[in-house]
């Protein structure tokens, strides 16, 4: 029997809310990011996981926008930590809303100064989030090294294909070369 209540509590909504962490901080990855002109929430950040869209306020954009960059395509393949900040005002009144405390992308803490108000900054500190990448099999470049060896040509090179498994998995320094001298293997 599971005793974990967080999915009954969760808002009937189209966007995930700050209600909907009450249960404690969620670390995501950013699938899609919508930008729309002229509308309230000009931003919808789509996540991992069974979570609704991340409808970020404008203090949550500005910090991604400084850490990120203001491109929002940028941001597809990043991950942040969210969790309810009981403290937020809306309308004069404490609401409670979601905040960022983590993301990837950055190497050391970041503190961001955003306007909270008209006549008052609030200062924003940021962590980086260290994402742990499962380990690449060296069964796997066996497997893989004839079809990678057939791919290679100007535009597909050893080094894109790292980069390109870099994104999944980690891989040792070792490995790194056994692909890197696939080219002088073919080559000879």
């Amino acid at each position: 029997m599971n005793d974990d209540i967080s999915a009954t509590i969760v808002a009937k909504s189209d966007q995930l809310n700050a209600c909907d962490l009450l249960g404690g901080p969620i670390t995501v990855k950013v699938t899609g990011v919508n930008v729309y002109k002229n509308v309230d929430q000009p931003v919808s950040i789509q996540i991992d996981g069974d979570h609704q869209p991340f409808k970020p306020c404008l203090t949550v954009r500005r910090i991604l926008a400084k850490l990120w960059g203001p491109s929002s395509k940028e941001w597809i393949g990043q991950s942040m930590t969210l969790y309810c900040d009981e403290s937020v005002m809306w309308a004069g009144e404490r609401a409670g809303g979601i905040r960022v405390s983590h993301v990837t992308g950055i190497s050391s803490k970041q503190d961001v100064v955003t306007r909270a108000s008209k006549h008052k900054t609030m200062a924003y500190i940021i962590e980086p989030l260290v994402i742990e990448l499962p380990a690449y099999a060296d069964e796997s470049i066996e497997k893989n090294k004839a079809a990678w060896l057939a791919s290679f040509d100007d535009s597909n090179t050893p080094e894109k294909l790292i980069t390109k498994i870099k994104t999944k998995y980690t891989l040792t320094p070792a490995q790194e070369q056994t692909i890197l001298n696939l080219n002088q293997e073919q080559a000879a």
